[in-house]
């Protein structure tokens, strides 16, 4: 009889629940919809469903993450930023994806029979468990970087926690990969830093960056004294310094890498004095490239005057060609604008030409809402860019608008292809802006 009204009751419970679940599940896919919509939104997304699915019997590990979410919540509530914004869908789709797991983990502890039972040794792995804080990286994670060779620049960044105590890491290392062959990353990093919380952890050279195989390199920070991961959220970075590229230079041009992975090794629990498996954070970073040459661009004159004009300007630092000790040069590729937000220019024409020869002009090619200029077009010299203070000015002339014509354009963040002559492997690269440069809105 005893059994009988348990499963009563059981199945009573798993009715009630039904309807929570579907509501759930129905505030879970609207979540994820306004999720997907931001930079690495679909990252996001795959890596919450990935930790959850892997803690879904974990009930400890749930409550504990539905505690830490609320106190969250809160401190994010009246936050009007553009990156609290950010944190705040990441925060909700993960919170009703706890919510929901934790339900259906009740629901089947409901109606399942289960062994309870659990070794004294596991019990202690289990809540000495060190991980990521979930679903949180920087904004320089997720913005594709071009770095000038020579200089010293942050490639990485992460914030950690430790659930149950304060975790003491000895070895933290940083996984590099990239489509092609990594041999040169050895000799175009002289230096990488790992930073906690802003202060320097540890510094090494490039005898501590190893080739895994021709597509993996890696960063290892070892015998560590002061990586101390706590229960509250603490923030680590790499920061690289990279080698200068030309004649008698050891750099490279090396593109398209990234920070793939994360591993901390020789972990101790402060408290209890316990080892901790090594734990691995798969958060990669964006693409990063190494070039011995990058493009400023800022905009000398907007939309409201007759006509638009970009000034594009070369700077190559310490970099040299290959053969003799002058700065390289730049030849212009491809520039690409948006015109999102543009109405009534279906039979608008874009030119564009250098302001020292009108007379040479590309014409611009409409694809969707981004306006493409083969710059390649042009003649050499109106496309190649030297070391100089001042750069070149590039005017776009807009012909065929009407009184009901609106034009707005941005230079898209990755708008400018080029090549590096003179330096081995410097062809096909690109800007990338932290944000789109705005020309202005006109109305003809």
């Amino acid at each position: 009889m005893k059994k009988i009204i348990t499963l009563l009751l059981s199945f009573l419970f798993v009715f009630s629940q039904s309807g929570v679940h579907a509501n759930l599940e129905n505030d879970i896919s609207e979540s994820a919809e306004r999720l997907s919509i931001i930079t690495n939104g679909s990252k996001y997304i795959k890596a919450i469903d990935s930790l959850l699915e892997k803690k879904k019997e974990n009930e400890i590990f749930l409550n504990l993450l539905t505690n830490k979410l609320t106190s969250l919540e809160k401190k994010l509530k009246y936050r009007t930023d553009v990156r609290s914004k950010k944190l705040k869908l990441i925060l909700n789709y993960l919170t009703l994806k706890t919510s929901y797991t934790l339900a259906a983990l009740k629901s089947e502890q409901a109606i399942i029979i289960k062994d309870n039972e659990i070794t004294e040794d596991e019990k202690i792995i289990e809540e000495k468990e060190m991980t990521v804080y979930p679903g949180f990286s920087d904004s320089y994670n997720e913005e594709e970087k071009t770095l000038l060779a020579g200089e010293e620049v942050f490639i990485y960044k992460q914030s950690f926690s430790s659930l149950y105590e304060a975790s003491d890491v000895g070895k933290v290392i940083f996984y590099i990969s990239g489509p092609e062959d990594l041999t040169d990353i050895k000799s175009s990093i002289e230096t990488a830093t790992l930073y906690l919380e802003g202060s320097v952890i540890d510094s090494v050279g490039s005898s501590k960056l190893d080739i895994i195989s021709s597509t993996q390199a890696k960063i290892t920070f070892d015998n560590l004294n002061d990586f101390i991961i706590t229960q509250n959220i603490r923030q680590a970075r790499l920061k690289i310094k990279t080698a200068p590229i030309g004649r008698e230079k050891a750099g490279k041009t090396i593109k398209d890498i990234y920070v793939s992975k994360v591993g901390f090794d020789d972990v101790k629990g402060i408290s209890s004095g316990n080892d901790i498996a090594m734990y691995t954070v798969t958060e990669p970073g964006e693409l990063f490239s190494i070039v011995p040459g990058v493009l400023e661009v800022k905009v000398e004159q907007n939309l409201s005057s007759n006509i638009p004009e970009l000034n594009i300007r070369a700077m190559f630092g310490n970099n040299t060609i290959e053969n003799g000790n002058n700065s390289p040069t730049i030849e212009l590729e491809k520039l690409r604008l948006s015109t999102l937000g543009s109405s009534g220019d279906a039979d608008v024409v874009y030119s564009i030409y250098n302001s020292e020869s009108s007379s040479n002009r590309v014409v611009g090619v409409m694809s969707g809402d981004v306006l493409e200029f083969n710059m390649s077009a042009l003649l050499q010299t109106n496309r190649t860019l030297s070391n100089s203070t001042r750069g070149e000015d590039y005017k776009i002339v807009i012909a065929g608008t009407t009184s009901s014509t609106v034009i707005t354009l941005n230079l898209v963040k990755s708008g400018i292809d080029y090549t590096i002559l003179g330096i081995t492997g410097s062809e096909d690269l690109h800007i990338n802006m932290e944000d789109e440069l705005d020309l202005g809105s006109k109305s003809y």
